[in-house]
């Protein structure tokens, strides 16, 4: 095998008595989140500003979206985009997506209103899911198709 500098024995690291391998169930990401709910539902799934979003509050707000997502037409072979920042909401329409069965079209709040377009035009992207401080990034593309 040949080296390569950027290789290093990163198990060494580890404390003895931690495993060097983690098994994974073999299940969607969408059951997961949904078994942390049940499991933990008061427990916090994230933070922001130090207010908790829960297990049970991600779950039921993403299927309540979901359920929005798949009235405007997601769904397999469909993209969503989501325009968002590292907030709770986006966790959320992450799995609404996935939910749906939708593939999540990642568009980061960085990228220019061009790039933007772009790569939603590129994919067919008819819903996207954004922030009201955002959106005037979408502004050219809402009268030329079913965004």
């Amino acid at each position: 095998m040949i080296e390569r500098p950027w290789q290093q024995t990163w198990l060494d690291q580890y404390d003895c008595d931690m495993p060097s391998v983690v098994p994974y169930p073999r299940a969607p990401l969408t059951a997961l989140l949904e078994h942390a709910a049940r499991r933990f539902p008061d427990r916090p799934a994230c933070t922001l500003y130090g207010r908790p979003t829960t297990y049970a509050e991600l779950d039921d707000r993403a299927r309540r979206l979901a359920r929005s997502l798949i009235e405007q037409g997601a769904g397999p072979g469909k993209y969503v985009g989501l325009l968002l920042p590292n907030v709770p909401e986006y966790l959320i329409a992450l799995q609404a997506t996935w939910l749906t069965g939708a593939t999540a079209l990642q568009l980061s709040p960085l990228m220019v209103a061009e790039e933007h377009q772009h790569w939603i035009e590129a994919a067919g992207c008819s819903i996207v899911i954004t922030l009201d401080l955002l959106a005037p990034n979408l502004a050219p593309l809402l009268g030329r198709g079913p965004l």
